[in-house]
């Protein structure tokens, strides 16, 4: 069975902290130490892989610093739940041109994980319930996404707003994992 846990390393491709957290976080955080987001102590069974990050430590300061955090297994969904609504909001700034091939590609990665997630998960409801006919009509939506990518020539502004649509489906999809892993309908008659 595909669980949500089960899939964290590769749901964390498509996370990106947020500066502030960057700017906050411990340095023992920042070096991978213990989870960004809830502070724990990792052991290697536990422990997600962020990638990379760099960033700058304050707006007057012209450095960049760099740091490898990591996320504890039960942290990467909803982390990645934030990282997506931040894209996906209406009034969010595209990135620059060159993170945002990196953003959508993540999106993109993270997408196809859930899509066997949330296919498990609706399996075990009965074929009429409600969240599992929501479920099958999210997932149809994105593999709609996934498979109409924008064109290699695309502005910058339709790229982005491709991005978008990928987050608000990695959304779509984490809400419909959380409904249909925590609640369990009575069987039918």
């Amino acid at each position: 069975m595909t669980t949500l846990l089960d899939q964290a390393q590769v749901l964390a491709v498509g996370i990106r902290l947020d500066l502030e957290m960057l700017r906050s976080a411990p340095w023992y955080e920042l070096g991978g130490g213990s989870c960004v987001r809830c502070g724990i102590g990792l052991t290697p069974e536990t422990t997600v892989e962020l990638g990379r990050h760099d960033y700058r430590i304050d707006d007057w300061v012209d450095y960049t610093s760099t740091c490898r955090p990591r996320l504890c297994r039960p942290c990467v969904p909803p982390q990645l739940r934030d990282t997506a609504s931040a894209v996906a909001a209406e009034d969010a700034e595209p990135p620059l041109p060159h993170h945002l091939r990196p953003l959508a590609c993540g999106l993109a990665v993270a997408l196809r994980a859930l899509v066997p997630v949330v296919e498990t998960a609706a399996a075990r409801h009965p074929a009429r319930s409600p969240h599992r006919v929501c479920a099958a009509a999210g997932l149809v939506e994105a593999r709609v996404r996934l498979h109409h990518p924008p064109h290699p020539g695309a502005t910058p502004h339709r790229r982005f707003a491709h991005a978008q649509r990928l987050a608000r489906s990695v959304v779509c999809l984490l809400d419909h994992a959380a409904r249909l892993t925590t609640y369990r309908e009575a069987e039918a008659p």
